[in-house]
């Protein structure tokens, strides 16, 4: 199984995986946000893009079927 830091959104170039339990903050007078998230974008193959300015195109981290079987299907079909 994928250890979750592997999936983490903040080793993302594109933004997208998994945010932890208090992986955010919006508040800086608090510790970090009370929820966890998986993000994605659109499935389908980018087209070559320019990182350094930011761009979200790009693929997403998917955990392996393996581990979380149907995850991907079901997220999508959602």
């Amino acid at each position: 199984m994928l250890p979750h830091w592997q999936l983490d959104i903040h080793k993302s170039t594109n933004f997208t995986g998994y945010t932890a339990l208090l992986g955010e903050n919006t508040d800086l007078a608090n510790r970090g946000d009370l929820h966890e998230a998986f993000d994605i974008g659109c499935d389908a193959p980018a087209p070559p893009v320019d990182v350094s300015e930011g761009s979200i195109a790009g693929a997403n981290v998917w955990p392996l079927e393996a581990d979380v079987p149907g995850f991907r299907a079901a997220t999508l079909a959602y």
